[in-house]
């Protein structure tokens, strides 16, 4: 019993870097000052070691507040959520305000839109009850062994369609752009088990994966769950 508890204690550790490590996030210090510059889509407010009994934190852009939470107390290792910074048009200011115990700090992300380099996309699909996404396919002769679904950007702008073809227990993944850019290769995500969703684009994924193009054998019965992250560069 105690081995088993410090496995877990260990997971619980490690889960926040895996779930990261995946992401394109750019990692700020808590106690940053004046200007910091980034082309990365997200941002991340990080400290090593705070401890504070109230903390909350907002994000101000172009067209007004677009995060806003309160974390309370804190003892340890900080780390916000992951905040999306839109660089529509081109070099957009974020100011990040901070309240820890009635004391308010202040600074400002730059985001630079990238000059043509990859961005991820993604697949909409069907929001499950974890609050994981996937698109379900069926190969019982309901006729849903066919999809075409939405490619989206990060920020949810949409990009073009992905089409899924299951045929045989075998997977096809191809993408069409209606945006004027390219696919740069990218991921597919592949399971029967809808537990397996919530580790989709993370470390933690330890089930089926194939590329576009690919036929990826699915084993088993059941609904399939797919996702699929791609990478678009935009001209």
């Amino acid at each position: 019993m105690k081995r088993f508890t410090v496995i877990l204690l260990v997971i619980l550790l490690v889960l926040p870097v895996c779930v990261y490590a995946a992401e394109d996030v750019f990692s700020a210090d808590l106690y940053s000052q004046g200007r910091l510059t980034t082309e990365k889509d997200y941002l991340c407010i990080v400290r090593d070691q705070l401890n504070a009994d109230s903390v909350s934190l907002s994000v101000t852009g172009p067209d007004g507040l677009v995060f806003m939470k309160n974390y309370g107390p804190c003892g340890g290792r900080f780390r916000s959520d992951r905040i999306f910074l839109s660089a529509e048009g081109g070099t957009a200011e974020y100011t990040v305000t901070a309240e820890i115990d009635g004391e308010t700090l202040s600074f400002i992300v730059c985001r630079l839109r990238s000059s043509g380099t990859p961005t991820e996309a993604r697949t909409a699909g069907t929001i499950l009850q974890d609050g994981s996404e996937a698109c379900i396919l069926d190969e019982a002769g309901t006729g849903n062994d066919r999809q075409i679904v939405p490619l989206v950007m990060a920020d949810d702008r949409h990009a073009g369609y992905v089409t899924l073809r299951l045929e045989d227990g075998r997977l096809t993944v191809s993408a069409d752009l209606d945006i004027s850019g390219s696919v740069r290769g990218g991921t597919v995500y592949v399971t029967r088990d809808e537990a397996d969703c919530g580790a989709f684009g993370t470390d933690l994924y330890e089930g089926v994966t194939g590329t576009l193009g690919q036929s990826i054998r699915v084993g088993g019965t059941g609904p399939i769950y797919v996702y699929a992250i791609l990478n678009v560069k935009t001209n």
